[in-house]
């Protein structure tokens, strides 16, 4: 699009590595709803080639075992440490715990990674 005085052009953005990159925990997904993540905690997930998850609850850190499939990662059980959480805190570590089992649907646009697993679900963001 070019006008007198400006121009704008569109270019395709490629979606961010699922593996290898640390995403960030943007908001918490229940009932359809999307809720904030508390402003003092920072929650994330890291997936390495070697078929592990390193997790940061907001709380407390842990990782586990994940099998990445072509739309579907399939977590085997996160062990975490276990320091005792401030409430809000404490719901968003039992939010991205309870999203982070068995078999859970993933979709990459851009930088912005959607887990679901049933009505619940994180919505994260490449860490840059």
């Amino acid at each position: 699009l070019t006008g007198d005085d400006a121009s704008i052009s569109l270019d395709e953005v490629e979606p961010t590595e699922l593996v290898g990159t640390t995403w960030v925990v943007t908001g918490t997904v229940a009932n359809q709803g999307v809720s904030s993540v508390p402003t003092d905690a920072t929650a994330s997930i890291t997936i390495s080639d070697d078929g592990t998850v390193g997790v940061n609850t907001g709380c407390n850190s842990g990782s586990g075992d994940v099998e990445v499939g072509d739309d579907t990662l399939t977590f085997g059980p996160i062990a975490t440490t276990l320091r005792a959480c401030a409430d809000e805190v404490a719901r968003l570590e039992a939010s991205v715990l309870e999203v982070l089992q068995g078999d859970v649907d993933y979709e990459i646009s851009a930088d912005t990674l959607s887990l679901r697993s049933g009505e619940v679900g994180l919505e994260l963001t490449a860490q840059r």
